[in-house]
């Protein structure tokens, strides 16, 4: 005699046996990286001070951060929002203090 409790238990385990073996599977998706974290990526990778994080545009991942380096230029990073790898650098119109354009 079988217990009836185990019938549902053998019944998942089969589905998910079988979902396994066929390569069934969801897909995965990157986790955003948050503001905090790219700006870690581009302070990391340019030794500087974060000015401003705001999004690269409206629906992107990707971050464009405002940073002082330690040189003294104020540049643009952008920033993978999945990988957090530094994508472009790039001047910002800011011009120093006492200069004229």
């Amino acid at each position: 005699m079988t217990c009836s409790h185990r019938t549902p238990t053998r019944l998942w385990m089969t589905l998910l046996v079988s979902l396994v073996l066929t390569g069934a599977h969801l897909p995965l998706q990157a986790q955003k990286l948050s503001p905090s974290q790219a700006a870690d990526s581009a302070r990391d990778v340019t030794g500087g001070k974060v000015l401003k994080v705001r999004p690269l545009r409206s629906g992107s991942t990707d971050y464009r951060i405002k940073m002082l380096l330690p040189e003294g230029k104020v540049r643009n990073i952008v920033v993978d929002g999945n990988s957090g790898e530094v994508k472009k650098h790039s001047k910002t119109g800011a011009k120093k203090p006492g200069t004229q354009r």
